[in-house]
């Protein structure tokens, strides 16, 4: 049998490699500029993203937390059927296993309760 002739890898060379102009390498990196002390910090404005960012958390935990007091009365029916939902889901469960269909285990539960 015939071997299958291997295949020549390209070889490179140091002269074949591309290698990025100056210019995509100043753009790659943010420009930095030393401060007073001597320590190098970054001259793009990400503080001020950073407290942008913060104030609407900030902004948005105080709304979530007056709709959840002006609401409140309103909102504790639903919680409340949430969790019963939640720890009656696991007898529907049981009893579809026993042979009846989903309605007919919300109905028997309705009754039970």
């Amino acid at each position: 049998m015939a071997k299958a002739p291997e295949r020549a890898t390209p070889r490179t060379t140091s002269l074949s490699r591309a290698t990025p102009s100056r210019a995509s390498a100043d753009r790659a990196a943010p420009a930095r500029t030393p401060d007073h002390d001597g320590a190098v910090i970054a001259a793009d404005d990400s503080s001020g993203a950073l407290r942008r960012q913060v104030l609407f958390w900030l902004a948005t935990a105080v709304l979530l937390a007056l709709f959840l007091y002006v609401f409140s009365s309103i909102l504790l029916p639903f919680v409340a059927g949430m969790v019963l939902a939640y720890f009656l889901d696991p007898v529907a469960d049981w009893l579809q296993r026993l042979g009846l269909s989903r309605l007919m285990a919300t109905v028997v539960i309705l009754i039970a309760f």
